[in-house]
This record gives structure tokens, sequence and C-alpha cells, in this order.
């Protein structure tokens, strides 16, 4: 049923209300359908004029806004209704948009306009309809007479031209960019290229790119572009008059290369159909050095290179690229452009003879990656030769002749181009280096150098070094005939003088050697000689000699006096001494000695004349019947010997003379008396050396040594007697048990090793071993060993476990030792300490008792440690002194302090409430809250907490006139507890005595309300307190505020029935 609206309506409908809202998204429609005859109200789709019904619509762009006419029987639960779908079938499933209000409570008409934002929906036929329903419990009964159909054709794109944003060169082509327009699906390219009239199609491009390269396209050719967007059924607008360029290839830079030019040549390949070429440049010394700059235009497309002249900031690179250019259109460019770099010329330093020729050197404050190139001219050349090239600041030219004079100069050479030079240059004549030839030292420290002869010079400088120092000059000779030089200057021992000398013409110098020819002064040793006997040389000539101030050894020599040269005897010598133990007795020698610093000598001279006196060789010293006799080799040239004797402890005593080369000593117990003799041989006031250790009339033992060895398996020992001793034939041990008198054990040949094993032994004895020498015609003084004692095993450490135990009522607090038994032990003495103390007695155990003790001398909380010693007869065990540790914990103590408040539930219901709390104890690992009603009531569990927790809690269950009380009963894993079992007690009063029933048990009715708005009345007695009736249990009733719409806006919005809106709902 199709209603039309009178167009003499209208003008009254906009007085009364215009309602403007927006779709939203619905996730069902009504589907139910009954005839009502509009009874309930209709609407009307209509133009934007309100003038007449629409069956259809075509929109543009990206929003619309449907008109609408609302007619209202102000009937109640009547609903209009406005849906849009994607199908013709108007499934629910397809459904795009739709809005849902309240039909106006009072008759009449209202006009609806509603806004519709595209937002993803595409171009395309839509299909609405509008239509009334009819509330029928949670349902919707949609009034079939009520339908109005109409279709919309949304075209997003017909009404937008794609606007181009620019179209420019590139590498690769001529790049197109636009901006993009939101529903368009792809995007066409068109070209035209000059004289064409109509556009060329080069492409197609996704939504989302808003470019596209041009790739085939010839350089110097004018092109033009547009560019149209579509959707699945519909195209957008075009720019008809495109955006114009002429494409021009990029000019291609040539690769820099060294160049002799001072400024930048910048060079490109041709582009076809260009005007000309624009030069940028970017760093140097330009205000932004990172942004490019134009710095020339050059005219024509076959000029192909520029020279920048500007570009002369010394040190500083530049970046150059290149554009061609055809009237305003312009070619791309190479981003990266090619560098120069612009350097200085070096500052000339000097030019010098150097060894082998003339050394040129500069100063360059160019930092760029450059090498540099030198040139000469000699006398009468005009034109400068390139000689080499270099990459450090300095330049020897070899091709050099003595006596020539040459100048040079230096070019700096980047990877581009090359610096100016100077062209004065720096000059120099060379002359050739003299040679060090030879060098010597006298005595007294006099250097005498020498050097070979240079042709042309006029003279000569002589330099010195000491200990390397610098050079210093000494000497300047104007002879060139002289050719050595004498340095008389005072000289310290151990100082390194070092010399060289160059040539000079002029002010022109040769260079010199410059390690130089070195010597070093030492000053002579002074030498003394002694005829001397060492036990590792025999008899010898001891040469010694003072220090040497800067020696780091010696050299001896020796010459006999009929001898014509020196014989070097030892070279290297790092002592101050040395023994000569090839001279020969009754020779008269001259002995010398050179300090040496490495290849550096000392001068020296002989020194006097020294006849050898060898020491007398003892060979034996027997006991005889008249005496003791001492024997010895006879010394060649001496004319007498001197005798001397002591005891082996005592000091030498002179005991005669004699000529031969032996000698009785028939002093009073001589041959009873343990002695030492020595001789020395005499020549005049000559006299030699003596044996220091002399010869005995005895034989001894030096020294003797246990070694003991057990076999701990099978409990066997032995000791293995050795000695040391000379002179004797044969040893005689003995041993001694016990401390007690030593008894004869073996006797061992002298041919035999000095060494006895006693396999007899006895574990647990003591010995001692005493070895004797025996010598025919000699005393035997015996030497005895120290103790040994072959021990029993020590008893081992003891194991020990202490274990603690709570206070009971038999035992009482207590830690329970026990250990394990070990072999050999009687006894045990049981040992305790703490961190602060040592180790205290407790008691001794018999091991027939059992192996365990009970420490009640103890304290709680307080660590202690045991150890346990084991003891026999002739020993104790190892003692473990870190002990075993042990500690027994005392009860937790019981919560005494709670605190207990009665206060107001915070929910605010009118009840009371009991808080506890109390203070944490750090032995605690769990509280437990318990509770009792009245004094004889049971304990009941209330509530748990973790020691970490806070320690607050809270009785929400408590009634009012009952006395409860509360305790904190605690656990600790590692102790007992003690609880408090008196606890704390509170209540809540009662806040009136008890009422007397007066119903007899009957139920009492309630009085109907006669207030008239819904409260129910209670007749008060005399003596009871007033009754609170409880509120009822059903809920209250809202009645909603009635809409009474204004002239001109509704004062509520009507409620929105659809679901999963995405669409704002404005005001109207």
């Amino acid at each position: 049923m199709i209603h039309s609206v009178s167009k003499r309506v209208i003008p009254l409908l906009f007085v009364l209300i215009i309602a403007v809202a927006s779709f939203s998204i619905t996730a069902s429609a009504a589907t139910t359908e009954e005839e009502h005859g509009g009874s309930y109200g209709y609407i009307i789709p209509t133009d934007g004029n309100l003038s007449a019904q629409k069956s259809s619509y075509t929109f543009y762009g990206n929003s619309t806004t449907l008109y609408f006419m609302i007619f209202s029987t102000g009937k109640e639960n009547s609903f209009f209704n406005v849906e849009i779908y994607s199908t013709n079938d108007y499934n629910p499933d397809n459904i795009v948009s739709s809005y849902t209000r309240d039909y106006p409570a009072e008759k009449g008409s209202v006009p609806l306009a509603l806004d519709w934002p595209f937002k993803s929906n595409p171009s395309g036929t839509y299909y609405g309809r509008c239509y009334t329903s009819i509330a029928n419990g949670e349902d919707q009964i949609i009034d079939k007479s009520t339908v109005c159909k109409f279709t919309i054709k949304i075209n997003r794109l017909g009404k937008e031209t794609v606007s181009l944003t620019s179209v420019s060169n590139t590498t690769s082509g001529i790049k197109v960019k636009w901006t993009g327009l939101s529903t368009a699906v792809k995007y066409r390219v068109y070209r035209k290229v000059a004289g064409d009239k109509k556009w060329t199609a080069l492409g197609d491009v996704k939504a989302g790119t808003t470019s596209y390269t041009d790739k085939n396209v010839k350089s110097g050719v004018k092109y033009t572009y547009t560019v149209k967007a579509f959707d699945n059924l519909y195209a957008s607008l075009y720019e008809k008059a495109g955006l114009t360029t002429v494409y021009l290839t990029t000019p291609k830079l040539t690769p820099s290369s060294p160049s002799t030019s001072v400024h930048p040549v910048i060079k490109w390949s041709k582009v076809e159909g260009c005007q000309g070429y624009i030069i940028y440049r970017k760093g140097g010394s330009l205000n932004d050095s990172t942004k490019w700059k134009q710095v020339a235009k050059v005219k024509g497309a076959t000029t192909l290179s520029y020279t920048d002249k500007t570009a002369t900031s010394a040190d500083w690179k530049y970046t150059y690229t290149v554009r061609a250019y055809h009237g305003s259109y312009k070619s791309s460019y190479d981003a990266t452009g090619i560098d120069y770099e612009y350097v200085t010329a070096p500052t000339l330093k000097s030019a010098s003879s150097v060894y082998g020729g003339v050394k040129i050197t500069w100063l360059d404050t160019n930092t760029c990656d450059k090498t540099y190139r030198i040139y000469r001219k000699a006398v009468g050349d005009k034109k400068w030769t390139k000689i080499g090239n270099s990459t450090k600041t300095a330049f020897t030219d070899k091709n050099v002749k003595n006596g020539a004079t040459y100048t040079y100069t230096v070019r700096t050479i980047s990877s581009t181009n090359a610096s100016s030079y100077n062209t004065k240059g720096v000059s120099t004549m060379y002359i050739t280096t003299p040679e060090l030839s030879k060098i010597s030292i006298d005595k007294n420290g006099k250097v005498n150098v020498k050097w070979t002869s240079i042709s042309g010079a006029k003279g000569y400088l002589v330099y010195k070094s000491v200990n390397g120092s610098s050079w210093k000059q000494i000497a300047k000779i104007t002879n060139p005939k002289t050719l050595s030089y004498n340095d008389t200057t005072q000289k310290k021992s151990g100082e390194k003088y070092t010399y060289t000398v160059r040539a000079f013409n002029g002010s022109h110098k040769s260079y010199y050697v410059k390690t130089g020819i070195s010597t070093m002064f030492l000053t002579m040793p002074t030498v003394e000689l002694k005829n001397d006997f060492t036990t590792e040389n025999g008899s010898c000539v001891k040469v010694s000699w003072n220090a040497i101030n800067g020696a780091k050894n010696y050299r001896v020599y020796r010459k006999a006096s009929t001898d014509k040269s020196w014989t070097m005897l030892a070279d290297n010598v790092a002592e101050k001494f040395y023994y000569d133990k090839t001279a020969q007795s009754g020779i008269k020698y001259y002995y010398t000695v050179r300090a040496k610093n490495d290849s550096f000598l000392s001068a020296y001279t002989a020194s006097k004349l020294f006849t050898v006196l060898a020491t007398p060789i003892l060979t034996d010293a027997v006991n005889t019947d008249t005496g003791v006799k001492i024997i010895w080799e006879s010394v060649a040239g001496a004319e007498n010997y001197t005798v001397f004797r002591r005891t082996p402890s005592g000091s030498w005593e002179n005991i005669g003379t004699t000529a031969k080369s032996e000698f009785i000593d028939s002093s009073e117990n001589a041959t009873k008396t343990s002695y030492l003799y020595t001789v020395r041989a005499n020549l005049g006031e000559l006299k030699s050396n003596y044996m220091i250790n002399g010869i005995g009339n005895y034989v001894n033992i030096e020294s003797v040594d246990l070694l003991f060895e057990e076999n701990k398996e099978t409990n066997e020992a032995n000791v293995t007697i050795t000695w040391k001793a000379n002179g004797a034939d044969s040893y005689e041990i003995y041993r001694s048990e016990n401390g007690a008198t030593a008894t004869f054990l073996a006797t061992v040949s002298a041919s035999q090793p000095q060494s006895y094993i006693d396999n007899t032994i006895i574990q647990g004895y003591t010995y001692t071993y005493t070895v004797k020498p025996i010598k025919n015609s000699k005393l035997s003084v015996s030497l005895t060993s120290e103790k040994l004692k072959w021990e029993f095993p020590p008893i081992p450490a003891i194991n020990v476990l202490a274990t603690p135990y709570y206070a009971n009522a038999e035992l009482g607090d207590r830690i329970e030792i026990m250990w394990d038994a070990v072999y050999a032990a009687e006894t045990y003495d049981i040992y305790r300490k703490t961190a602060d103390t040592d180790w205290v007695y407790l008691a001794t155990v018999s091991k027939d008792d059992n192996l365990s003790y009970s420490d009640t001398a103890i304290e709680t909380d307080v660590i202690y440690y045991y150890s346990v010693k084991g003891i026999s007869a002739d020993r104790d065990s190892l003692f473990d002194d870190k002990g075993t540790e042990a500690m027994l914990k005392g009860p937790v103590e019981p919560i005494e302090d709670i605190f207990a408040q009665l206060s107001d539930d915070p929910t605010g219901n009118g009840e009371k409430v009991v808080t506890l709390a109390w203070e944490s104890n750090e032995k605690v690992a769990l509280y437990k809250v318990m509770r009792k009603a009245g004094p004889d009531g049971e304990w009941e569990f209330m509530g748990l907490f973790l020691s970490c927790e806070l320690l607050v809690f809270t009785d929400y269950s408590i009634e009012q006139g009952v006395e409860y009380t509360y305790t904190i009963h605690t656990y600790a894993p590692d102790r007992p507890s003690v609880d408090n079992m008196v606890g704390k007690t509170i209540s809540w009063p009662s806040d009136n005595p008890p009422v007397e029933d007066t119903t007899n048990g009957e139920e009492t009715t309630t009085p109907e309300d006669t207030t008239g708005n819904g409260e129910t009345t209670t007749t008060p007695d005399s003596t009871e307190p007033e009754t609170t009736i409880p509120e009822t249990s059903e809920p209250e009733t809202t009645v909603p505020e009635t809409t009474v719409p204004d002239s001109t806006e509704p004062s509520t919005k009507p409620e929105e029935t659809t679901n999963g809106s995405d669409l704002d709902i404005p005001d109207a």
C-alpha cells in the first residue's frame, strides 16, 4: 500500500519537528507479518523537499541523507523501522543499516532525516524498506500494509576527480603521482605524446598505490599524463589537462680520476633532447653543506664537462651531480653524486743531504686520501722533472752526485685532482756522508776517531754522544785534509762515547752516520795475587781485583817471566777473582786483568812478578809407637815446612818445622787424642797456603741417617741405617732399645755400600743406632743417630651424632650424644664448646657402657659443638676440633597480648564486628584464630594466617548479647608451641531487655494500608518497642517519564532497538 503526502501538509510538519538521526547496524529484523491496516502508524520515503514519495534514489560520494515522513496514531507499543539491504530478497543476513524508534505518543506527522555514511559499503544498488512494527512480548510483528520499498544506487566515484600531484623524471622513466580515493579499487594511468589527441591507457595499479613509472619513454619527448579511479562498477572523473613533462635521461657521471687540474672537473654523458645541464654541489664551505646547491648552468647538449673554480675550501670534500634540462623540465639526477676533493699545495720544509741522497720534507694539512708527486731541477734546468711519488711527507732522491746543487718542489695528488705547487722550490747541495773508519781509546781515556775523505768538502764537523744522549758538536775542522780527531776530555768509567762526522761546504752539510762509532772507557783493574788451596781446586794461585764501574765481566791473562806474549786464562769472568790451577810451583809469573762491557775492553798493566809456591798435599797421619807420623807431598822450590795441629773443635797451633816431607808428633798422649794436622811450605818470606781441613790421626763418621719403612698390611717394618765417612776399613753397627745399653748388630766392610738394614725392630720400641769406623793405626770416633720409634697406629677420629630432645617429664631438656666404637679405645672422653667458648671436658664413658651420653646442662636456642676422643693405654684417638653441631630449640611463647575491638560493620548494615590484632613472632610459621561463645563454650576454628601476612582478623559472625573469647594458637615447624588458653574476651551488649511474648504463639496480622501511599502502619503498644517491618521482596516499580514532544525537538531520544551499533545517533 503506497501512501502519498499532501504538499500543503509539509510546512506544518516542519513546524512541528524534524528528526535527524543516523542508521545503525542491526543483527536481525522483524520477520512475522500481519495485516493491521496502518492503524499503528506508517512511514513513507520522500524526496529531500518532503514534497513527494520516492521509490528510488541515486547518490554520489561517501554519505547521503534519506528523508521520510512519519505518521503516528498515538498507540503504544508501535515502532517505525527503516532497513537497507545489499540484496533484494531482504534477507536479514544481508542487512546493511537499520533504524528503529517508537512512534510519537501523540497523533500527527513528523518528518525524519536519516544520515547514511557509506563507510565500507561499495558502489552498487541497495534495497530499502520502511514499515511499522508492533510489539508482541519480546517479538516484533510487521504491519504488512505499511511496508514501502525503495532502491538506492550509490556511485561513490562518479563525482570525484583523481588529483595529480606530480610528474617527474627518474633514472628509469617518468614517475606519475596522485592523491588516492578511499573507495577506489584500482587506478588507470593514461598518456598523450605531444601531438596526440586521444589518451592512451598505460596500465592499472591496485588501490593503495598512488604512483606509476612509465618506462617506455624517449629522451627529449614531451609526455602528458592523467589518472582515473575505478571501483567495481563506476569510474571517477579525471584531470583533462593532466600534467606534462619532457623526459630527459639522467646524466651519467664519469668517475673521477687523478687530474693535474687544481680545480674539480666534473664530466657526464650526453642526454638526447636536452638544451643544457645544471651542475649541483654540496659540501665545501657552502652554508648548508648537506644540501644540493646549484653552482652552474651550461647550455648545449654537447657541453659535457664543467670546471668548478669556486671550490677552493682547503681540505673540503665536494660532491657533484648533474641534471639535464629542457626549458623548465629537468631530468632526474644521481643522488649519490661524485666526489671531488680540493687540495692545497704542500708547504716545503727542507732539502738536505742524507745518507745516500737528498731528503725533501714538507707539511700538508689536507686530510683526504692523497699521494705526493716530487719534482726536481738541477742548476741550469728550465723545466721541472718528475722524479717520484710518495705516500709520506718525505722523499729521498738517491739519483744525485756529490757537490751538485738541486731544487725540489711537491704537489698533493687527491683521487680527483692535483694541488698547485711552490714554484720557487727548496734547494741544497748534495755532499756525500763521511764513513767512520776507526776509533781507539787509551788507558787515560783519550779517544781517537778517524774517517774517510769527501771530495769537494771544505771541512768536517765532529759530534759526540754520551750514553745515548743527543749529538753535540765538539769540533769544527777547517782543513779538509785532516781526517782524524783526538777527544782528550775527561772520561768516566762505564760511560759509552759515540762519535760521528759531517762534511760541509759553506752552509751545506752532508749527512752523518746515525749509529756513529763507539767506545767505552773502563778503568784498569788493580790485581792482587796469592798462593791458595781449596778442596775443589787444590793448590792454585788466586788472582783477585777491584770492581770496575761499568764492567759486566772480566778477562784474565798470564805469562811466565820468560814468555814474550800474554796467554788468556779465562774470559767473561763474572766474579772479581780467578783460581789459576795450572800454575807450576816455583815458576815466576805475571798476571793482568781487563774489564769488559760487551765488546769494550779496558786497558791493562802487568802485575808484579809472582812466584808460585804450591800447597803441601797431606797424604796420611798414622799413630806409631813413637808418635803420630804426618806425611805430605814435597813442594818444588820449598826450603822447609811448618807443621800445625788442632783438635776437631780447636784452633791451629805450630808444633814444628822440618825440611823433610814428614814429621813425628811425639808429644804426650798424641796417639791417644784425636788431632788434625796441616803443613805450609816456606821459601824465604814467601809462604804457601795450607789444607784448611787438614788430615787426622783418627777416622770418624760425618753423619748417620735412618729411614723407616712400614708395611701396614703385614704389620712389618725395618730401619735402613746410612752414614757418611772416609778412610775406614770397616764399620761396626750398634743398636740401643728404649734407652738401654747399645748392643752389637753387624760389621760392614768399607768396600760395601755405607748402609745396613735392621728388620728385627718391635712395634712400640724406641731405637738409636751407633756407627763406629775401624782403621788400623787410627783412632775411632763413633756417631749415634737420632731416636726412632715404631709407633702404634693412631686411633681414628670418632664420628659423633648429637640429637636434641624437647623437654618431657622424665628426661627434661637434653641433647643425646652417640658415637661409634673404634679399635683400641678403652674409654671415651666427651667434650663440648660453643661459638664463644673453648672445648670443655664433660665426662668419661667406658667402652663397656652404651656409647652415648645425655647432656642436660644446656640452654635452649644455643648452638653447641660436641667431640669425642678415644683413649687407650698408649695412645689417644685423633680429635675432631670442628665438632658436631646441635641445638635444643625452645618452645614458642604463647600470644598473650591480643588487641580486640568492637566496631560497626563497615558494610553499613547496622551489625557489629570484632577486630583482632597481634604482633608477629619470627619463630612462628602459622597463626590459628580460635573462638568460643560463653565461658563454657568449646573452642572453634575461625581463620589461619601465614607469618608474612597482615596479622589482623575481623569476625563478622558475632551475635548481640553473646560474650566471645578469642585466642591465637601458633605453629612452628621446628619447635613446640605453648597456647594461650585464657584468651581475650569481648561482647556486643544488648540494647534493650528481652520482650515478653503476648501472642501465645499465634501469628499476628499486618493492618491494611490506610495511608494511601503504599506504606504499612503499625499500632505501637505502650510498653513494647516499635517493631520495624522489613521491606517487601518485590522490586520497586519504576514509572517511566512521559515523553512530551516540544514544538522543535523531543525531550528524550527514542530507545534504540538495534544491536551492534557502529554509527552515532546525533540529537535532532
